[in-house]
């Protein structure tokens, strides 16, 4: 795999939080758009302004010797910046200045895989807080002074 073969961590100062049992749904680039619409001949412009980074990471508590404990314990972490690693054994995201790009736990919900109220599904959602341009790939070629290249494999620029 490009981005790795371990499972997602995330850091919180010196605080790492594993996150095995896990499947990472990464939705890259997501774009943030203000859309003008003319109210003489109803045309339509849409001027793009940077792009956001979104991971959800499906955890299968049904895995785990203690889930509640595991579950009880990410309750207390929701709202709050640290650096998210889609693999463990892949590079974070930096930003254009080098450093780690911050992420957000925004969400921790849960879910019945077999549709009984069992919960044994945790889907964490982690928001990047700076606009972050995406480029993967082992050869990058025209960087600028805007990106910086993580160890995965990343290009990072805002």
């Amino acid at each position: 795999m490009i981005l790795g073969e371990q499972h997602s961590k995330f850091v919180i100062g010196e605080l790492e939080i594993e996150i095995p049992y896990s499947v990472l749904m990464p939705n890259w680039n997501m774009p943030q758009e203000i859309e003008d619409e003319s109210v003489i001949n109803g045309y339509r412009t849409f001027n793009r302004l940077w792009d956001l980074s979104e991971f959800e990471v499906q955890v299968n508590l049904f895995k785990y010797p203690a889930p509640k404990t595991f579950f009880n314990s990410l309750q207390g972490y929701i709202g709050t910046s640290g650096i998210f690693y889609p693999h463990m054994d892949g590079g974070a995201l930096l930003k254009n200045n080098g450093e780690p790009a911050t992420f957000v736990l925004t969400a921790a919900d849960t879910y019945s895989k077999e549709g009984k109220h069992i919960y044994d599904i945790l889907i964490l959602t982690f928001k990047s807080e700076v606009p972050t341009t995406i480029t993967i790939g082992i050869v990058v070629l025209g960087v600028d002074e805007n990106t910086a290249i993580g160890d995965g494999g990343f290009v990072i620029g805002i």
